[in-house]
C-alpha cells in the first residue's frame, strides 16, 4: 500500500512546528496536573500499584501489563524520592503522547502528512485522552499497543507483496495490547474482516499472513494465558459476572426484550469519550469516505467494537470505555474526513470538534490539578472517592496501634485497596472477607479472612453495628471508635471501629 496519495486543498492544515508545539505542550501541562493534584488514588490504581509490588504473569481480573509498567516507574521514581503518586501517574500522559505519534505515522501511510498529524492532534484532545492522561489505568497501554499493531498491519499492506515481518510485528504488538486488556483481541475480529478485502489475491499468502500474525500474537501474550491455565481460567469466570450475563447461572439481562435505555446510556457516554462534534463526523464519515477502500477498510476497526458493545448495552450494560478500542482507527479516518473534505460545514465542524476537545480537556486539567470543582461542585461531588482515604488510614492506623491490632479487617474492596496503600509501611495484615457469592475480587482471594489470620482483630464497619457474617468466631467490643471525614458538600465518610482478641 503506497503512501503516496492524491492531495487535497484543505484549509485545516497542522503545520510541523504547531504539530510538535501541540503535543510536547499537552505532555507538559498534564504532567504538570499530575505532580501537583492533591487528589488521593482511585480504587483501581491502588490495586494496580499493589500488584506492581510483586509482578506475576497474570491476575485474577486483568492481564499483568500495568503492573508490571507500575513496578517500573515505582523503581524509577519512587526509589529516588520523587513521590508515590508521581510515580504511579507519570506513565499516563507519557503512554497517549506515544499513541499519538503512531497515529500520526498510520494516517501519513495511508493517507497524507497532514492527515496523520490531524489524527495526533484530534487524539490528543480527546477527552477521554485527557482524563486517561491523569488517570493510570488499563485502557492507556491497551491504545498505545493497539495503535502500534494497527501502524504495523498498514506496514505490512505498504506494498502489492505481503510484508510478513510487519505481519509478525503487528501480532506481538496486539499479544501485549492483549496483557494489558482482554478487550486487545477485538483486533483479531477487524483484522479478519481486513484481511478477505485486503489488495492480496492468493489465498495462500492472506493465510501465511494471518498464521504468522496468529503465531506472534500468542507467543506475545503467553504470560497471561499461562497464568489463567495455572489459575483454572477464573478470569473467565470474572469476565462473565463483570459482564452481568450471568450470576449463579442465573440471567442477569435486564428484560426478556432488552433495554434501550443502556443503548442510549452507552451512547450518550460516547460523546464525551470521543468527544460530541468528533463523534457527530465519525457518523458522517460513513457516507463521505465509502467510496475509497484505504478509506473504508478503516471502519473495521471502528463499528464491529462498537457493535458489539452496543448490544452488550441492550442485554446487560456496557462501561463508557469498553469500546475505547474503536477510536484509535475513528481518530485516523475523522482526521482524513476533515482534509479531504470540500464542504465549508465539515471544515467547520473540524475546526469545532478541536475547540471544543480542547476546551474540554483544559477544564479536566484544572479541575484534577486542583483537585476540586470548585464553585461548580455539586453537593455530591463526583470527586468525593478521591478524597478523605489518607485521614481514614491515619485514624486506623492510630488505634490498630493503641488497641495492638494485628489484622485489620476492610469493609469493601475500595477501603481494602486504599488501605494497603497508605499503611503499605506499617507491619498490619488488611483483609477483606467475603461476604457473598461469586468469584469475589482480587482482596478476597489474596487478602482472605480466615482462621490463620493473626489476631487481634481491628473491624471497620460503615453502620454502627458489630460485623456479621464473617468466615471467623470473634468476640466483638465496641465501637471503640468512629471516624467521620467530610468528603463532599453533603457526603461524608463515616466508619465505626470494632476490636476482637
Amino acid at each position: 500500500m503506497s503512501s503516496r496519495t492524491v492531495s487535497y486543498s484543505s484549509n485545516l492544515t497542522v503545520a510541523p512546528a504547531m504539530f510538535w508545539g501541540i503535543l510536547l505542550a499537552s505532555l507538559a501541562v498534564r504532567l504538570y496536573a499530575v505532580i501537583i493534584s492533591p487528589l488521593e488514588p482511585s480504587v483501581d490504581e491502588a490495586q494496580y500499584w499493589l500488584w506492581g509490588q510483586t509482578p506475576q504473569l497474570g491476575y485474577y481480573s486483568k492481564p499483568p501489563l500495568i503492573a508490571w509498567i507500575l513496578a517500573g516507574t515505582s523503581f524509577v521514581f519512587d526509589n529516588q524520592n520523587f513521590g508515590q503518586l508521581l510515580a504511579l501517574r507519570i506513565a499516563a500522559p507519557i503512554i497517549h503522547t506515544l499513541t499519538a505519534l503512531f497515529l500520526w505515522q498510520t494516517g501519513r501511510l495511508l493517507f497524507s502528512d497532514n492527515a496523520g498529524r490531524l489524527a495526533a492532534v484530534l487524539w490528543i484532545s480527546l477527552p477521554a485522552v485527557g482524563l486517561g492522561s491523569f488517570v493510570m489505568s488499563t485502557d492507556t497501554p491497551l491504545l498505545l499497543f493497539w495503535s502500534a499493531g494497527l501502524y504495523c498491519l498498514v506496514r505490512a499492506e505498504e506494498t502489492f507483496y505481503p510484508n510478513y515481518r510487519w505481519m509478525g510485528l503487528a501480532g506481538i504488538c496486539v499479544g501485549v495490547a492483549t496483557l494489558a486488556k482482554y478487550a486487545g483481541l477485538y483486533f483479531i475480529l477487524a483484522l479478519i474482516f481486513w484481511m478477505m478485502t485486503s489488495s492480496f489475491h492468493k489465498p495462500s499468502q492472506k493465510i501465511k499472513l494471518l498464521c504468522i500474525f496468529f503465531t506472534t500474537a500468542f507467543l506475545a501474550s503467553l504470560p497471561t494465558w499461562l497464568w489463567n491455565y495455572n489459575n483454572g481460567f477464573v478470569t473467565l469466570l470474572h469476565l462473565t459476572e463483570n459482564a452481568n450475563f450471568t450470576q449463579n447461572g442465573i440471567s442477569l439481562a435486564k428484560s426478556p426484550g432488552g433495554s434501550f435505555e443502556g443503548i442510549s446510556a452507552f451512547w450518550g457516554a460516547q460523546f464525551f469519550v470521543f468527544g460530541p462534534v468528533t463523534l457527530l463526523l465519525l457518523v458522517f464519515s460513513v457516507a463521505g469516505l465509502g467510496h475509497g477502500a484505504k478509506h473504508g477498510r478503516l471502519h473495521l476497526f471502528i463499528w464491529p467494537v462498537l457493535v458489539i458493545m452496543t448490544a452488550q448495552a441492550f442485554l446487560s450494560e456496557a462501561n463508557a470505555n469498553w469500546a475505547v478500542t474503536a477510536y484509535p482507527a475513528a481518530t485516523i479516518l475523522v482526521g482524513q474526513f476533515i482534509v479531504i473534505s470540500r464542504s465549508k460545514f465539515i471544515l467547520f465542524l473540524g475546526r469545532m470538534s478541536l475547540l471544543v476537545n480542547f476546551l474540554l480537556c483544559c477544564a479536566l486539567i484544572a479541575v484534577t490539578a486542583i483537585g476540586s470543582l470548585s464553585l461548580l461542585a455539586p453537593a455530591s461531588d463526583p470527586f468525593r472517592h478521591l478524597r478523605g482515604w489518607a485521614e481514614l488510614a491515619q485514624k486506623t492506623e492510630t488505634h490498630a496501634r493503641k488497641t495492638g491490632a494485628r489484622t485489620i479487617i476492610a469493609y469493601n474492596r475500595r477501603s481494602a485497596a486504599l488501605l494497603h496503600w497508605y499503611l503499605q509501611d506499617t507491619d498490619f495484615d488488611i483483609v477483606l472477607p467475603r461476604l457473598g457469592s461469586g468469584q469475589g475480587n482480587h482482596y478476597h482471594r489474596t487478602y482472605p479472612l480466615d482462621a490463620s489470620s493473626s489476631r487481634p482483630f481491628l473491624a471497620l464497619t460503615t453502620q454502627d453495628s458489630a460485623p456479621s457474617h464473617l468466615p471467623i468466631s470473634a468476640r466483638w467490643k465496641g465501637p471503640t471508635a468512629h471516624s467521620k471525614v467530610q468528603i463532599s458538600k453533603r457526603d461524608h465518610r463515616q466508619v465505626w471501629f470494632w476490636r476482637s482478641d
